[in-house]
């Protein structure tokens, strides 16, 4: 992958000791023992769901360097479940042996003035902006690879949750009768930044930018095209297919599973659509229980 949405190093050699790299982010070394952590200024003393542990094994060619996970949210978290997603992402990669950083609003801290100006209206397109650029720093600091996981990512099967050996890949979006995709890259990246930004600057203000203009709608289109690597077992829980999970069973949940081509070992829980209530942060809390409780896909 080389670049995606996961990990993390202390920036200038800093240690635990002096957490808190000069762009105000938390950066932490290994979470396997911690059920009480800090993010950026919070705190959180939830306890912390147990999730399965990850049996060690050899780590693929291209990842023999260090790995570095990603996550961003502004700060405080507007839902308390959020924190066992987080939880979930930094035991996973603790448990393969990654570094992990948690960056809040510092995300946005990279966006030129300009971005910064044009996207103040539509945050979803600054974060897909700024994400770039922190995958880009993560490999500019040496880091043989690069994730990103989103804020509301939930990993409820560490062991299926695998890269792929290729330089980078996209994690598979499948909303019930559309897919989509997201990114993981390297090569790929410096291009997809060129293209995003440039797309932003040519069409602010038109009221064309819908919040997935950079982001799903760019990176599906040039999936079509390019036929990008593909993480399956990444994938996004839709708030149809989550109420049939709940139900257990229905024609939403009957619908993803056969357009998923592998059995899926996290789901973004799409908090952008609890705010505005399609999902209620019960139903998320009650779906974070059943997937973490030896869930089965099949």
């Amino acid at each position: 992958m080389r670049l995606r949405r996961l990990g993390g190093l202390a920036a200038g050699g800093r240690t635990l000791d002096d957490p808190r790299g000069e762009t105000g982010h938390s950066l932490i070394r290994d979470w396997r023992d911690v059920s009480v952590f800090s993010l950026a200024n919070a705190s959180f003393i939830r306890p912390i769901r147990p999730i399965r542990p990850i049996p060690p094994e050899p780590a693929p060619a291209y990842m023999t360097g260090s790995t570095l996970v990603i996550q961003s949210h502004r700060m405080p978290l507007p839902y308390p479940w959020l924190e066992d997603c987080l939880a979930s992402v930094q035991r996973w990669a603790a448990g393969l042996e990654y570094d992990y950083r948690f960056l809040d609003d510092a995300l946005f801290d990279s966006l030129p003035e300009d971005l910064v100006n044009r996207t103040a209206r539509q945050p979803v397109i600054a974060a897909d902006l700024a994400r770039l650029r922190a995958l880009k720093q993560g490999l500019d600091e040496g880091f043989a690879t690069v994730i990103w996981c989103d804020a509301d990512l939930l990993v409820f099967d560490p062991v299926r949750l695998k890269l792929s050996d290729e330089r980078y890949a996209l994690g598979r979006e499948v909303w019930v009768q559309q897919d989509d995709n997201r990114l993981r890259g390297n090569p790929f990246l410096d291009f997809y930044q060129h293209a995003a930004e440039r797309l932003v600057r040519a069409h602010a203000g038109s009221g064309k930018m819908a919040p997935q203009f950079v982001g799903p709608k760019l990176l599906t289109a040039l999936h079509n095209i390019v036929g990008c690597p593909v993480t399956e077992t990444a994938a996004m829980l839709s708030p149809l297919v989550a109420r049939n999970l709940l139900a257990g069973g229905g024609e939403a949940l009957t619908l993803f599973r056969k357009r998923s081509t592998e059995p899926p070992a996290a789901f973004n829980l799409c908090a952008s659509l609890v705010a505005i209530e399609e999902l209620s942060s019960v139903q998320v809390d009650e779906l974070i229980e059943l997937l973490l409780k030896d869930f089965a896909w099949s």
